[in-house]
């Protein structure tokens, strides 16, 4: 980018709105991934709680089973010591055996009359049982007192068992008309029990710890294998609290994950994933907004310079409006003066060179100003009326500007419209600033012009025109005045050129002076030129039916109609709709219309190919004129006044010789226009100059006056 010649440093920054889509899009994201990392931790949990409880409750089953197991067969030897009575004694060890093969976990037996010990199983325990008082053995009087006086059987342990032994010790007492009789004991062991659980837990103990605790105590205890021992562990968490119901106890089983809870290596990765998932969406995101920034920029800005285009000037204008409703804004535009003659002479390199060197000096001559590119080499900037530079502040640095342009000797014209009007639109606010500016245009002892006192009263009466244009065709208000055409020679009437007036309601007429060139700006000129040729295709077809005999009237073409895409057909459309002959209604093309002369001699052509015949207008007021005439194929030359007026010195003599030489030459007609006196009139006659329109004949006429002469005169048809 050019932009970047004078170091300025392109600045992408995000709208508001995108600012806060950026936001959004984080929120949601920040949100999304704190769910998911949530949601992905609970099913994390629920899984583990549901993995811990499956193997809690595995472990629960199968202690209580043993326990249960343990009991009913208490419960059936105390029945069969009932049933055998004295042949009990014989059999116990028999009974006792039975029972002891189909539970490995089983210790031994006892049978304890009135609570004291008298058998048990294996004999080889009778040296530390038998004769034991268990209402005075230390460890043991509690519980036998209990479940004699609570008529249920009792569990308690792990604990000391008599012989060395660990493990559980079942009590089931024997009532006999509500009078104790005597306890069945069993001995669980507990080293044997814990093996057979382990065996079971196998490779799913790797990943839990588990924790036995009762009711009297919060402690949680476990051993080597993850059950009870002497020692507490108060870490183990509760989360898995199985009840376990033990005979006339409640105990608790808590399982929990090796590496506690939702702390898995799994879920960790995941997590991280997710973050990255979720981190790569956003920078998506941010990438798409950046990108959308830099396409907005490049919408908004002008590729060259840098500096806003004209619509996003508007848009922040309207902006600015909006947000200083009270405050009085200013507008330049400046117009760089014959850049078209710049680019043509130092190339489009160079002057694009200028245009950005012009665009970073323009947007820094006044603060806090919003600048713009306005078109090819104009530029805008609007500012606070609390900004401006002080007038000479603002010549100098102008000047300033001007002498170290990479061009020299550029000058540029500056339109200034202070305290705008905020209730018009931007562009008719740029436009009115323009218009100061176009108003000094090769001026040279002018570069500043504000829109006050004749310019804007001038615009002014421009917008009134462009108005009451409309009602004006309506209403017929524009009338057509002839000017009669002579034959040099004889001074029989041989044609005539339609002008046009405004004749307002009022009864003021307006010189076409005053609004042509208006409506050949905003284009209303086509649909005037028409409206002239509709009425002079009406008077010609008038005369007509009158019998009055007629002569050509020739019509004036401006630059906008000969480009409309639909001129000869609309044209000719309207010359049939009349049914007069085509060659009756000449079409004059000013010389300043005529574009290249490769297209003027294609349209030219068009036009004579239609049945028209063409004059060229104003000759002599360009500099091409002489080379026209040799290229185009013109039907009539008419002088310009302006060049007329110079007969009677050498050059306008010498130059008027020459061009009606050439035109002979070339057979085309000469019409002499604004003849006022004999001088000239003798003159160009002697020269031989074939027409005469001018004051010295007649001044333009209107529509009546115009009938009256065409009934006087003769006419001729020599063209």
């Amino acid at each position: 980018m050019l932009a970047k010649i004078y170091n300025r440093k392109v600045k992408i920054s995000f709208s508001a709105n995108q600012k806060l889509i950026t936001i959004l899009f984080a929120v949601v994201f920040l949100l999304l991934f704190v769910f998911f990392v949530s949601f992905s931790h609970n099913n994390k949990f629920q899984k583990e709680l549901f993995d811990a409880t499956s193997y809690g409750k595995s472990i629960s089953s199968g202690l209580l089973l043993s326990i249960d197991q343990t009991i009913i067969s208490t419960q059936v030897i105390k029945k069969l010591a009932v049933d055998f009575n004295k042949e009990f004694n014989n059999r116990y060890n028999t009974i006792c055996a039975n029972f002891a093969i189909h539970n490995p976990n089983i210790l031994g037996f006892g049978y304890a009359p009135d609570g004291i010990v008298t058998k048990v199983y294996p004999p080889e325990f009778s040296s530390d049982f038998v004769g034991l008082n268990v209402f005075e053995y230390e460890s043991e009087k509690a519980f036998a007192e209990n479940s004699k006086v609570s008529h249920e059987i009792t569990v308690s342990g792990p604990r000391e068992i008599p012989g060395g032994y660990e493990g559980f010790i079942i009590r089931n007492p024997y009532f006999e008309n509500g009078e104790f009789k005597f306890f069945i004991y069993a001995f669980i062991d507990w080293k044997s029990y814990i093996s057979g659980i382990s065996i079971i837990a196998n490779e799913t103990n790797k990943h839990f710890n588990i924790g036995i605790w009762k009711d009297e105590t919060e402690d949680v205890i476990t051993d080597p294998y993850g059950f009870i021992i002497n020692t507490s562990n108060k870490n183990l968490s509760r989360i898995v609290d199985i009840e376990i119901p033990v005979a006339n106890e409640i105990w608790h089983l808590c399982v929990e994950p090796v590496e506690g809870w939702g702390h898995s290596i799994l879920l960790i990765s995941e997590t991280i994933i997710a973050a990255i998932f979720f981190l790569f969406l956003w920078i998506l995101i941010f990438i798409r907004q950046y990108e959308s920034a830099c396409k907005f920029y490049e919408f908004e800005h002008d590729a060259l310079t840098g500096l806003y285009t004209r619509s996003a000037f508007y848009r922040r204008v309207r902006k600015l409006f909006k947000d200083n409703p009270d405050e009085n804004l200013c507008i330049i535009v400046s117009d760089i003066e014959n850049f078209k003659v710049l680019n043509s002479v130092y190339g489009a390199k160079e002057c694009d060179n200028l245009l950005c060197y012009f665009a970073d000096r323009f947007q820094k001559l006044i603060k806090n100003s919003i600048s713009a590119r306005y078109g090819g080499d104009l530029f805008v900037t609007i500012y606070k009326y609390s900004d401006i530079l002080e007038t000479d502040d603002f010549v100098k640095n102008t000047k300033k500007i001007l002498e170290d342009s990479p061009i020299p000797n550029v000058v540029v014209k500056y339109g200034v419209y202070n305290n705008v009007d905020k209730s018009i639109s931007p562009s008719l606010i740029c436009d009115r600033a323009l218009l100061a500016a176009k108003s000094i245009l090769h001026t040279f002892e002018q570069n500043i012009a504000n829109y006050d006192g004749p310019v804007s009263n001038k615009h002014l009466r421009e917008q009134i025109f462009e108005s009451t244009f409309k009602d004006a065709i309506k209403n017929k208000n524009f009338q057509i005045w002839y000017q009669p055409k002579f034959d040099a020679k004889t001074e029989k009437l041989i044609g005539a050129e339609a002008l046009v007036r405004w004749k307002k309601p009022d009864g003021t007429v307006i010189s076409p002076a005053d609004f042509i060139y208006v409506f050949e700006n905003d284009g209303l000129i086509i649909e005037l030129d028409k409206y002239v040729f509709q009425s002079v295709c009406s008077t010609i077809k008038e005369l007509m039916s009158r019998g009055i005999p007629v002569v050509p009237i020739s019509v004036n073409l401006s630059r906008a109609s000969l480009r409309h895409a639909s001129l000869i057909e609309d044209y000719k459309e309207i010359v049939q709709e009349y049914d007069i002959p085509i060659e009756l209604i000449p079409l004059e093309i000013t010389e300043t219309t005529s574009f290249s002369n490769k297209e003027i001699k294609g349209l030219t052509l068009e036009l004579k190919n239609a049945g028209f015949r063409i004059d060229m207008d104003d000759f002599g007021t360009g500099a091409s004129s002489l080379a026209s005439l040799n290229i185009i194929p013109f039907d009539v030359l008419k002088i310009d006044k302006s060049l007329i007026d110079f007969i009677g010195t050498p050059d306008g003599n010498e130059l008027i010789k020459h061009s009606i030489e050439l035109a002979h030459f070339k057979n085309i007609h000469v019409v002499a226009e604004g003849v006022e006196n004999l001088e000239q009139l003798t003159f160009l006659r002697k020269l031989g100059c074939d027409s005469i329109q001018g004051y010295y004949y007649s001044p333009p006429l209107n529509h009546d006056d115009c009938m009256k002469l065409f009934e006087s005169f003769e006419p001729n048809y020599s063209l």
